[in-house]
C-alpha cells in the first residue's frame, strides 16, 4: 500500500511525492544504493505517436496503453486483442520497443499466468479469503478483521 511505502520512505529519508510506482522505485533505489531517475523522467508518457503507425514505429519508454496504441494493435491483431496486465506492464517498462515488439509481446504472453489480483488490491484478496473462512460472517466483522490485519507489520500478517 502506498501509505506503508510513504512511512518507509520517510524512515530512509527518501522523497514521498509522486505516484506509488515512482515512490517504490525511489525506495528500491535507496535500498540498492543507487540514485533514482528524476521524477519528470519517470512519468508515464501519454503523447501521441507520429502517424501513420507501422510495426516499425518506436514506442517511448513508459508509454501508457493509449487509445492510439490499442487501436493500432486491434487492427494488427484482430478482434481477439485486449490490453491486459502483461501489455500495460510491458508498455510502461523502460525497455526500448517498436510496435512490432509490442505485437510479439502480446502473442508471447497469451498463455502466461495472470496474477490473481494486483498487489494494490490487497483488501479484495483479504475479503475473499475471509468470507471463504467465515461464510456466516458479517460485513462489519470482516471490516474489523481487516483493521486488525492492517494494523500488523507486513511481515507478521497471516491469513485469518
Amino acid at each position: 500500500m502506498k501509505a506503508e511505502l510513504v512511512v518507509f520512505a520517510r524512515s530512509l529519508g527518501v522523497s514521498t511525492s509522486g505516484s506509488k510506482p515512482d515512490l517504490a522505485e525511489r525506495v528500491a533505489a535507496s535500498l540498492a544504493g543507487r540514485a533514482p531517475l528524476p521524477t519528470a523522467a519517470r512519468r508515464s508518457v501519454a503523447t501521441r505517436l507520429v502517424e501513420p503507425l507501422t510495426l516499425d514505429t518506436k514506442v517511448p519508454p513508459r508509454h501508457a496503453a493509449s487509445q492510439q496504441i490499442r487501436g493500432f494493435l486491434s487492427s494488427e491483431i484482430g478482434p481477439s486483442f485486449y490490453c491486459d496486465i502483461h501489455m500495460r506492464t510491458y508498455l510502461l517498462s523502460e525497455e526500448p520497443k517498436t510496435l512490432r515488439d509490442v505485437t510479439a509481446h502480446w502473442y508471447a504472453t497469451r498463455k502466461a499466468e495472470k496474477p490473481e489480483t494486483l498487489p494494490q488490491l490487497e483488501l479484495v484478496r483479504f475479503m475473499k479469503r475471509w468470507h471463504v473462512a467465515h461464510p456466516d460472517g458479517t460485513a462489519a466483522e470482516c471490516r474489523s478483521a481487516w483493521r486488525r490485519y492492517r494494523s500488523l507489520p507486513v511481515d507478521e500478517r497471516t491469513e485469518e
